[in-house]
């Protein structure tokens, strides 16, 4: 497995505590918005009242994507992007995730983004894509 630095490489192990942060964990809790886990090589972040983002990036939280797909739907693509990507704790399996739920293969997951909600507790991940743009001839 590539060493983990959050920057750069899809098939990298991003610490489970990174992304699954505790709530007492202060790196998570101190701060709004959450904490880039992963950024895509050649991306640059942007701060918009005190959250991370990619300019040009839509984003989906993990707990929304659960709520519009249904938990069934969900496993299934949890399942196939395994299959696909083998370590479930890195950029590359979320990337295939995303793809399977949303139905689209050309899909490239630029950022991920860990937070705590405050409110219950539970860890959340924050997923910022890009699809390419069909030219039109």
């Amino acid at each position: 497995m590539p060493e983990y630095s959050g920057i750069g490489d899809k098939m990298a192990t991003i610490p489970y505590r990174d992304l699954y942060p505790h709530y007492s964990d202060r790196r998570f809790t101190e701060r709004s918005g959450g904490m880039t886990v992963f950024l895509a090589e050649g991306k640059k972040m942007h701060k918009e009242h005190g959250t991370d983002f990619v300019e040009g990036a839509s984003y989906e939280y993990s707990d929304r994507l659960v709520q519009w797909n249904g938990p069934d739907k969900c496993e299934e693509a949890a399942k196939k992007a395994k299959a696909v990507a083998g370590n479930v704790d890195s950029a590359q399996y979320y990337e295939e995730y995303l793809r399977i739920l949303l139905n689209n293969p050309k899909l490239d997951l630029v950022h991920i983004v860990s937070g705590v909600n405050r409110g219950n507790g539970y860890p959340y991940q924050v997923f910022g894509y890009t699809v390419p743009s069909e030219s039109k001839s």
